[in-house]
């Protein structure tokens, strides 16, 4: 029987272009019921990026960013797990890294790909 973990996505951000003002970068925890993600679910997601398409009224900053996760959504555990980034705008580019902290499990097994913990994006 799968487990169920909670715990937090680190993103730490250290460096990120804006210049264009319509940069975007999405971060996901995507969830998968296998080891080839063939049914995924989004579990966490950040966007960060400049102030005109996240209509706030500041860009994003460099520096840490901390989202909760857990891996059951509608009753669907999923033991699998990987980080996605999907980016947008004339010049992005972003460079993360990513890491999983997790709370004691539930009950079960589970098992964390760490194939995409680290990322340079140009």
């Amino acid at each position: 029987m799968p487990l169920t973990v909670r715990g937090n996505v680190i993103i730490e951000v250290a460096a990120m272009a804006l210049q264009s003002n319509n940069e975007l970068y999405q971060i996901l925890l995507i969830g998968g019921n296998n080891g080839s993600f063939s049914r995924t679910v989004v579990l966490a997601q950040i966007e960060i990026g400049a102030r005109e398409v996240l209509e706030e009224t500041l860009d994003s900053k460099l520096g840490r960013y901390i989202l909760p996760f857990e891996n059951e959504k509608n009753g669907v555990v999923y033991p699998f797990v990987r980080v996605r980034h999907v980016i947008s705008g004339t010049t992005p580019s972003i460079n993360y890294q990513c890491r999983l902290e997790k709370d004691l499990p539930v009950k079960g097994t589970v098992n964390i790909n760490p194939g995409d913990a680290s990322t340079t994006t140009t």
